[in-house]
């Protein structure tokens, strides 16, 4: 499996998992899977979902890969002007796999932990089927690490200028993205990208005499913009 799809243990990586409801109709919603190595997979599913109770009565399930953003849309939130999602049988295991996906891993249950919110469910990857050219599952953590690196190159001009406030804006963001990085995707080379993105930020913020207190920055913003607004009140008065 980590042959197939360049998979790297702890990550979780993106995937649709279809299953068959009681009344044997197909039921799929967005879930990431962890790769715990060795042909094995982990998902943790809210407690009462239908995914989770259907899983947990056949024993199976389908983890579709696929990186088209309106099919997680539509398996997410069931509806939409947008047409139905088909489905097919699967090989190896009692449950439904998408048709228009880039590919789909055919899982069996192992075994279950419940918890307060969340079950986490442990599988065996019983079959991976996988499109021509397809070698990797969407993670969320390569297009985080991008906006991050966006955001970055914009927080470095606007504190150069002045501009605390739309830069204490985007330093949230990255904020976010990293929060996103060390949960999905830790102990890799983006988790090690990111934390020097964080790190270049606070040298730029304490260049500019700021410290890791956002109010500390908001508070330095107003007072920037009030003299500013007072300078263009000055200039204003003496041209009267």
């Amino acid at each position: 499996m980590k042959d197939k799809l360049n998979l790297k243990r702890g990550v979780i990586y993106e995937t649709i998992i279809s299953t068959y409801s009681p009344d044997d109709t197909p039921n799929s919603a967005p879930i990431g899977i962890k790769y715990l190595g060795e042909g094995r997979v982990q998902a943790r599913i809210y407690k009462g979902s239908q995914t989770l109770n259907n899983i947990l009565s056949r024993r199976c399930a389908v983890a579709n890969l696929t990186s088209d953003p309106i099919l997680f849309y539509l398996t997410a939130l069931k509806r939409g002007k947008h047409p139905p999602v088909e489905y097919s049988k699967s090989e190896n295991v009692d449950a439904p796999r998408i048709r228009e996906v880039d590919g789909h891993i055919e899982l069996e249950l192992v075994d279950s932990r419940q918890g307060s919110e969340y079950a986490t469910l442990n599988f065996k990857v019983k079959a991976i089927y996988l499109a021509p050219g397809i070698s990797r599952i969407y993670c969320r953590a390569p297009h985080a690490l991008v906006e991050a690196t966006i955001h970055a190159t914009r927080i470095k001009m606007l504190l150069a200028k002045n501009r605390f406030r739309e830069a204490e804006r985007l330093i949230r963001l990255v904020n976010h993205y990293k929060d996103v990085i060390e949960r999905v995707s830790p102990k890799t080379e983006y988790a090690n990208a990111i934390r020097e993105i964080e790190k270049k930020i606070g040298e730029w913020r304490k260049g500019r005499g700021l410290g890791q207190d956002p109010c500390k920055t908001t508070c330095m913003s107003n007072r920037y913009e009030r003299g500013s607004w007072q300078s263009r009140r000055k200039s204003r008065s003496s041209h009267r």
